[in-house]
């Protein structure tokens, strides 16, 4: 068996690599192709960074996808977060990177063995240093053909489910509720790092094209690649946000 890494660019990614594995000798060979690549995130200093994970590990528990990258503490009050949004309680929950061990906890003191950052999850980084510091995050890319998200009413923390960034109205997103203002329509909100603020866009129902809150269609907003985003399910149930694979192998 020999392999054979062959570096790609696509999908606007850092580094996607295509393994390829095949027999040294038979009759008939056999390839098996998996991609594989990394990102870096950047957690800004003394603050939250808003990010998602594009890829698939073997585990997407919290030690393998971001282990000890952060820095870790005594306690909660002065180590590292990773912040999540719990869907069923509609708040956050919290874990913190111990520093006598290198792995993460949660506010009672328990191993976050089964706390997971899975591709379609939005999560907050919490930096305490007053320097910016790059977490790398790396994995399989995401080969289901479709993906679904369900989405209960209320707020979910999310992210675009492949390995690339989606405009926002061609996303599956066009297909939640929609209304006549911003008042009663599904809402996006991103963070703008330009801006250093939240930017909140809403389905407007006569196109079902998501719109900046000044009324102005959201031409150049795009969705995924690392960046997570919150949105707002105004319906009594459940929405389930479906996208296609965006590449081919």
């Amino acid at each position: 068996m020999h392999r054979a890494c062959r570096p790609v660019a696509l999908f606007g990614l850092a580094l996607l690599c295509v393994l390829i594995a095949a027999p040294a000798f038979a009759q008939s060979e056999v390839y098996s192709v998996n991609v594989v690549g990394f990102q870096k995130l950047t957690a800004v200093s003394s603050g939250f960074t808003m990010v998602s994970t594009p890829f698939e590990k073997s585990s997407n528990n919290l030690d393998n996808v971001i282990g000890p990258q952060l820095t870790g503490g005594k306690s909660e009050g002065v180590a590292d977060q990773i912040n999540l949004w719990d869907q069923s309680l509609q708040r956050y929950q919290t874990y913190w990177l111990k520093a006598a061990d290198s792995y993460w906890y949660d506010l009672s003191g328990l191993r976050a063995t089964n706390v997971y950052l899975n591709p379609d999850d939005g999560f907050y980084i919490r930096n305490r240093a007053v320097t910016n510091r790059v977490v790398v995050v790396s994995g399989d890319v995401p080969a289901d053909d479709i993906i679904t998200n369900v989405l209960v009413p209320g707020f979910s923390l999310v992210s675009y489910p492949f390995s690339t960034a989606i405009n926002i109205n061609n996303s599956g997103l066009t297909n939640g509720k929609s209304g006549k203002s911003e008042g009663v329509a599904d809402q996006a909100t991103l963070w703008n790092s330009g801006t250093a603020k939240y930017d909140t866009y809403w389905l407007k129902s006569t196109d079902r094209k998501w719109y900046n809150l000044s009324g102005t269609l959201a031409t150049n907003v795009y969705v995924g690649a690392g960046v997570g985003f919150f949105y707002r399910n105004r319906d009594s149930v459940n929405f389930n946000w479906v996208e296609a694979r965006p590449y081919t192998f």
